[in-house]
């Protein structure tokens, strides 16, 4: 598993419009404001969004973004809105103290002047999904558009209770096997060598028994994408990534499988529109690689070229080893178990990791070539694996023509 950073917006977003399209097309939101009562994990003064305490400071421009912004620029409070927002969407019943809200009304508000005593509250006809600063597991999993987070993953979120146990489990099974193994009853080397990934999403904050809730800070952490609760492995990261273009029938194997992908009718090429839609010409995800879009220095070319059409992308950047360089003794023990080339220099942050996912296709004399790609360059620096693509995408059409 790896920290996903920003590449997860993609997934969120496109289980939003699924779900709630019509509500997601006109959701411009505001986090400009800098309300008291939040520390983050490193004790400085963090501003809250819609009440709660997010584990890192999530300011950044643009402060008034819609879907379409908030994919080509990548800000981060639009991220943890949505993910919490939505989790009461399209008919579940939002609150603020004994207050309830419509979204006009909370997309009206700045999100990040809420007080921290009264935070959203979201709840269903069969009870709480948010409630006081924790997200209840079972209501999560009720939510539509949390449905629709899994069905993009490809997998479930653990409810087993405690972080020890959903990792054991994820141990005994991977997504591949559960997919398209065929033999009924491989052993776990057998698993563990055709492994995609872990087989669940885990929540759990720690070890505590049978945890029925989780702090929002947690749920926060998984939208952001980071290491503390990781959306998956690489390959993972691709295969959602092309669900979220192509289709939700897409499924990575290593085994022959029945080809059900085909070319979008779009082209991120085509800038003629820009809609509130994740996918398609005007996209959010077209406009990534678009001018003002966070790859579009990287893609520019790429895009203009004849022999490739780009579907959608989405950059990534993560700090997945500065926490373990900030600490002496975890810092100590990376570098006597690296070679010198990969050893950390302590107590000053490395390069962050990049991360850059991309759906093309390669036009041939045989027709045009369905393509995912992701690339993760570890401290490569923000943009490097955007940078990188290029290269990798003319080798992949070079090898089908």
């Amino acid at each position: 598993p790896i920290a996903v950073g920003s590449t997860f917006k993609a997934i969120v977003a496109r289980a939003a419009e699924q779900t709630f399209p019509h509500q997601l097309a006109g959701l411009e939101l505001t986090a400009a404001g800098h309300a008291a009562g939040c520390r983050s994990h490193r004790g400085k003064d963090v501003d809250p969004l819609l009440g709660h305490c997010p584990p890192a400071s999530l300011a950044g421009d643009p402060t008034t973004a819609d879907v379409h912004d908030f994919l080509a620029r990548s800000p981060n409070w639009y991220q943890a809105a949505l993910g919490l927002i939505g989790l009461g969407l399209p008919a579940g019943t939002l609150r603020a103290g004994d207050r309830t809200l419509t979204l006009e009304q909370i997309a009206a508000s700045d999100l990040a002047s809420w007080s921290t005593r009264e935070p959203l509250a979201i709840a269903d006809a069969q009870g709480p999904i948010v409630s006081g600063h924790s997200v209840v597991i079972a209501g999560l999993r009720r939510a539509p558009l949390w449905t629709r987070v899994e069905g993009l993953l490809g997998r479930p979120l653990c409810t087993r209770g405690d972080r020890e146990s959903c990792e054991r489990a994820n141990e005994r099974g991977d997504v591949c096997a559960a997919r398209a193994l065929p033999i009924d009853a491989p052993s776990r080397d057998l698993r563990y060598l055709v492994a995609l990934g872990p087989a669940e999403l885990t929540l759990y904050a720690d070890d505590r028994p049978q945890q029925a809730r989780v702090p929002v800070r947690e749920y926060f952490q998984l939208l952001r994408g980071s290491g503390a609760h990781p959306v998956g492995s690489l390959a993972q990261l691709a295969d959602a990534f092309g669900r979220v273009v192509y289709g939700d029938e897409l499924a990575a194997s290593w085994f022959p499988a029945p080809a059900v992908a085909k070319p979008p009718s779009w082209s991120c090429a085509d800038t003629s529109t820009r809609t509130t839609g994740v996918i398609g010409a005007g996209g959010g995800l077209c406009a990534v690689v678009q001018d003002g879009g966070t790859a579009h220095a990287a893609l520019a070319a790429t895009l203009a070229d004849p022999h490739l059409i780009i579907y959608g992308a989405k950059t990534g950047t993560t700090d997945s080893l500065a926490e373990i360089a900030r600490r002496p003794e975890a810092c100590a023990s990376w570098n006597a178990s690296h070679v010198a080339a990969l050893q950390l220099t302590c107590g000053k942050r490395p390069p962050d990791d990049s991360l850059f996912v991309v759906a093309f296709g390669v036009v041939t004399s045989h027709g045009t070539i369905p393509i995912t790609l992701a690339i993760q360059l570890q401290r490569g620096g923000s943009g490097a694996a955007a940078h990188a693509a290029p290269a990798v995408m003319n080798a992949i059409a070079s090898y089908f023509r």
